[in-house]
């Protein structure tokens, strides 16, 4: 190899591992690690949406139902996403508790070359179905390798459901 392919090799292996430290997107909060935490939000699951999902007596119950999601970004010094790490928790309530849960999950997704995702290395519930708190923690692994693995971060997302629909996110990780 000469010497040219080799230096422009290392910037763009620089520029991948970089994080951003304010390079976030508009409206994203971001710290100076790289992270950002956008990418939350809720949906409220429609009176004939809920059948689809087993809800289909929610109605009579006076149940309201909904899916909040939250997630880890890290991004280059450009500010382009190298990879997300999220996690999404649906649930029921009345006002005073949680009814039902349903559909969890937690993924990733993989845009820069020479990161991975080799998979997921923890996860923490607390509370449940009939009380007024459910908590879902989740911890996943990313490691940037060309020709040997050079970084590793360990992102986590946390979400946290009450019974009067409210919700609350954290994320963290190295």
């Amino acid at each position: 190899m000469n010497g040219r392919f080799r230096l422009t090799t290392a910037l763009v292996a620089a520029a991948l591992l970089v994080p951003a430290q304010a390079w976030a997107a508009p409206g994203a909060a971001s710290t100076a690690d790289g992270y950002s935490t956008e990418e939350t939000g809720e949906m409220a699951i429609e009176p004939g949406d809920k059948a689809g999902i087993g809800l289909s007596d929610v109605e009579t119950l006076g149940w309201e139902c909904k899916r909040v999601w939250a997630g880890r970004v890290y991004r280059n010094i450009f500010g382009t996403a190298l990879w997300r790490y999220r996690q999404q928790q649906g649930f029921c309530y009345n006002g005073s508790r949680i009814t039902s849960l349903y559909d969890w999950r937690r993924w990733a997704e993989v845009y820069a070359a020479g990161w991975d995702f080799k998979g997921h290395i923890g996860r923490a519930i607390t509370g449940g179905a009939g009380t007024w708190h459910y908590g879902t923690w989740t911890q996943g692994k990313f490691m940037f390798c060309l020709q040997w693995c050079v970084d590793t971060k360990l992102p986590w997302v946390d979400i946290d459901v009450y019974g009067n629909g409210g919700w609350s996110h954290r994320t963290g990780g190295t």
